[in-house]
């Protein structure tokens, strides 16, 4: 391909002469280069596999390998090893110890699991008779329930009568262990393993359970301890790791799975071993420290001029899968060509298991294309000539691309814009993407103009939805019939006859392609039918789709004018749970558990307080220490907290192991609130954690509203999704104001907590979402991907847009119900967790999570949609179709 362009280059130049020189020229490069460049195709991947023992029928001890290669930017590609090894097991007789936590998050669904998968493995266990099984059970204490026992149908029913309670304590649950291996008798063919699996971070007597581990490990050091990390997000904890041998990541879906394979002992490679040769006519390893490796060492140095990788894996348990990854970088001369470039030389696996030795090899690798073509689909209709289609072109991987705004044509046929059929590919918004190591197709959509007849027989077109609220409009920011202001809408005031009152124009997106418009004040023109129930626009998106909230059923006379409960599908708690950071998510993820003193009860002493700590790998070490009499906790907790000094370990030390307090109210005459941090985190580790990590760790299971919601979803309007759009619904988690999670903040209120969305903003409104995690969405082309379906809440912002405020009365509004309902947006947290609702005045604010409050569920049809009749008002609402 670089020659290629060198001939469309010299092709481009009207002059013969010079392309029959540049012919000459290029054919003999090709000679020249035909060793250099003689890969023409790209290959993503290669695999290789043991040749002695075959991975395909998964014999023991046989591995697979994949290497893989991409782009990570212009200049650099990434290598992947990736490694699957099948396992082997010595078959021995096994006692096997149950510990299964019963805390309070165990709810529902998630213990039922534990409980019907763990039978499971009960009942193959005893299927030989010569094993042996144990159940400890632990929540803030721990049970032993059964001692070893071969008798299946008493452990089955102890499983079964397995219920919830609140607290979780290794170390409670490690004690009772102990208890149960006082009196056991250890015979060398026998496996002595403990499963301890659990939901949550341990938030009682730690972080003895550390201790007690290594107590343990020292009295029976022939126990293997395997712990199973249950719905609990893809990254191993540092609790967890520091009370097992060897751990595992588990979901509801892959719980029978996990148990199964923590339940055996894998066999050990005694030798595994991988040499990679870097093909350095492209590519160049610069240092040692672009080479990551889940476990092993590696070890980079040079062999006759080639760069040559030795990643040797000490201790690789079959069963396990090892990866090795390394960023080359492309010489330079090559950054700016168009080719395929090679990305390794050869690479040899050796290894060694009982009598099992591999040693395959194999000059196979790699191959990434730099460059790749966007093809511009017509999709004509029949019978249908498509003009001004754009021309196809090349593209470097990982360059954003711009697709164009020019609209082709098609007599008969309305162009609905453009749609990348090819998969995977990252959409950076409706105009742009990230070029793929691929060819793109970018397809035309087209609907068939439709025409109607009026009584008199007159032929018209139906009006989209879309166009018949922007036919109405009047932009915001000027003064109109019901704005006074010269400077149009005031958004810190509530609608009114001087302050908005009708359909107005977003003034920021009038020069977009779908400018917004929005309903505001009292008005009686934005009711909807559809699917069966009455609905109000809100206002539309940037996707010229049109969102609604809930409204009530049809009266008997088909008007749509329901007020009180009759607006809502019912009451709902948003979340179960308050006293996490994370319970203002739609989805929510890790939590840091909060912990109440009643510091009326505790016994006199100092107690020593930091407004900063540091962690040495074991211990954290408070800094700048105030020492406070906890007799004399009401009079001086302003003095302490209040100046900044939130850190403590709950004693009389300025240091002390997992967990230490970090005092987030004391607003409370007689009651110290804090959220506890591991290992080494700081307040803002755990806001990150909670409130601002990536994806899959902060939104891993539905909140209560969501699965209410979705749940009337299921049952109401299933049949109606090809009507609506997957528009992002913000359920916006950004931090604006830290306030009683920032130690420097003195103020001696103490109540204000760490505020979230338009509270936190001074009111300013937006309809962008800051952080596209916090953007939800069905399809992760245009957000986060996390909704199950098409429906969420309306937010906080869209009530400003509508006239309402934090602080002024506002009945005369289309959204007051004289209720109180949630939005989507968080509100703050103090000590406890609030949302954002709409209270019986009209006035938004806070409220505690786990209050029942209204639920108005909002969705977005599409801009296809038309009207067929109706005015939008109360007695005449818009009835449309497709």
């Amino acid at each position: 391909m670089l020659l290629l362009r060198k001939v469309k280059e010299l092709v481009s130049r009207n002059n013969k002469k010079t392309l029959v020189i540049g012919l000459f020229v290029v054919g003999i490069s090709i000679l020249l280069t035909t060793t250099s460049l003689a890969t023409t195709t790209p290959v993503k991947s290669i695999t290789m596999t043991s040749k002695n023992t075959s991975f395909e029928n998964k014999e023991q001890g046989s591995w697979k390998a994949v290497k893989s290669a991409k782009w990570i930017s212009k200049e650099q590609a990434q290598v992947t090893f990736d490694i699957d090894t099948t396992l082997m097991t010595d078959e021995k007789d096994k006692d096997i110890v149950f510990i299964l936590d019963t805390s309070s998050s165990m709810t529902g669904n998630k213990l039922d699991r534990v409980k019907q998968d763990t039978k499971e493995l009960v009942k193959m266990l005893l299927s030989n008779n010569n094993n042996q099984v144990a159940l400890i059970s632990f929540s803030s204490d721990a049970n032993l329930i059964s001692g070893f026992t071969t008798d299946q149908e008493l452990l089955l029913n102890e499983i079964d009568d397995l219920t919830n309670t609140k607290g979780t304590s290794y170390f409670k649950a490690l004690i009772k262990l102990n208890e149960l291996l006082r009196n056991y008798q250890h015979q060398d063919d026998r496996e002595l393993i403990v499963l301890f699996l659990t939901d949550g971070y341990p938030d009682i007597d730690t972080p003895n359970q550390d201790g007690q581990y290594q107590y343990l490990k020292k009295e029976y050091p022939y126990i293997t301890i395997n712990a199973i990390q249950y719905e609990m997000g893809g990254i191993i904890l540092n609790p967890i790791k520091k009370i097992s041998d060897n751990q595992y990541l588990a979901d509801m879906k892959t719980l029978n799975n996990v148990l199964f394979d923590a339940s055996l002992s894998p066999n050990t490679y005694e030798n595994f071993q991988v040499i990679d040769y870097i093909d350095d006519r492209y590519f160049d390893l610069e240092k040692e420290e672009d080479i990551t490796v889940s476990n092993g060492e590696v070890k980079l140095e040079e062999e006759n001029g080639t760069q040559k990788i030795t990643w040797t894996i000490s201790d690789l348990r079959t069963g396990e899968e090892p990866q090795l990854t390394m960023k080359l970088k492309l010489k330079e001369e090559y950054v700016s060509e168009s080719g395929v470039f090679p990305t390794n030389e050869q690479t040899q696996i050796t290894t060694k298991i009982k009598n099992q030795e591999e040693n395959v090899s194999t000059t196979e690798t790699p191959s990434i294309q730099s460059e790749y073509q966007v093809i511009y689909d017509s999709n004509a209709p029949s019978g249908c000539t498509v003009e001004d289609i754009p021309s196809n072109q090349y593209h470097f991987v990982l360059d954003t691309v711009e697709i164009p705004s020019e609209k082709p044509s098609c007599n008969g046929y309305e162009f609905k814009g453009w749609e990348i059929v090819t998969d995977s590919v990252e959409e950076i918004n409706d105009n742009y993407f990230i070029m793929p190591e691929s060819n793109v197709t970018i397809r035309a959509k087209w609907s068939k103009v439709k025409l109607e007849k009026t009584m008199s027989g007159e032929v018209y077109s139906p009006s989209y939805l879309y166009d018949v609220i922007k036919e109405q409009a009047v932009m915001d920011n000027i003064a109109s019939t019901y704005v006074s202001s010269s400077s149009g809408i005031q958004f810190g005031y509530i609608s009114s006859d001087t302050n908005g009152k009708g359909i107005y124009e977003l003034s920021e997106t009038e020069n977009d392609e779908f400018p917004i418009y929005y309903y505001r004040g009292d008005i009686n023109n934005n009711h909807v039918k559809f699917a069966g129930y009455c609905w109000e626009i809100v206002r539309t998106t940037s996707t010229g789709g049109v969102k609604l909230i809930y409204d009530g059923e049809p009266g008997t006379d088909g008007i749509c004018n329901k007020t009180g409960a009759d607006s809502q599908i019912g009451k709902s708690a948003f979340s179960t749970d308050n006293s996490s950071l994370s319970n203002v998510g739609y989805m929510v993820g890790p939590t840091h558990g909060r912990l109440s003193i009643d510091m009326d009860n505790v016994s006199d002493s100092d107690w020593v307080y930091g407004n900063d700590v540091v962690w040495d790998g074991n211990k954290y070490t408070l800094v700048d220490t105030v020492t406070s009499s906890t007799a004399d906790w009401l009079h001086e907790r302003y003095d302490v907290i209040g100046s900044g000094h939130r850190y403590t370990c709950r004693s009389d030390k300025s240091q002390c192991s997992s967990p230490v307090s970090y005092v987030t109210s004391v607003s409370d005459m007689h009651t110290m609130y804090s959220i506890l941090l591991y290992e080494g985190d700081k307040v803002d580790d755990a806001i990150a954690e909670m409130v601002q990590s990536d994806n899959d760790i902060r939104n891993q299971d539905d909140s209560t509203i969501k699965t209410y919601i979705d749940t009337w979803f299921e049952n109401n309007l299933l049949d109606y999704q090809d009507y609506l759009e997957d528009t992002p619904w913000c359920n916006d988690r950004t931090v604006y104001q830290k306030n009683n999670m920032d130690n420097n903040y003195v103020i001696h209120t103490l109540e204000h907590g760490l505020a979230f969305g338009i509270n936190g903003r001074d009111s300013t409104l937006t309809l962008d979402c800051p952080d596209a995690n916090d953007a939800f969405t069905v399809n992760s082309e245009n957000g986060n991907g996390k909704l199950t379906y098409p429906i969420a809440l309306i937010t906080a912002d869209e009530l400003k847009l509508a006239g309402f405020t934090s602080w002024e009365y506002n009945h005369d509004n289309y959204l007051y119900t004289n209720q109180v309902w949630w939005t989507l947006t968080p509100n703050k947290y103090d000590y406890r967790a609030f949302a954002t609702t709409v209270n019986y005045d009209a006035v938004y604010g806070g409220s505690l999570v786990t209050g029942l409050n209204g639920v108005r569920p909002s969705i977005s049809l599409t801009h296809e949609l038309v009207v067929t009749q109706g005015d939008g008002t109360e007695e005449n609402p818009y009835e449309i179709a497709w």
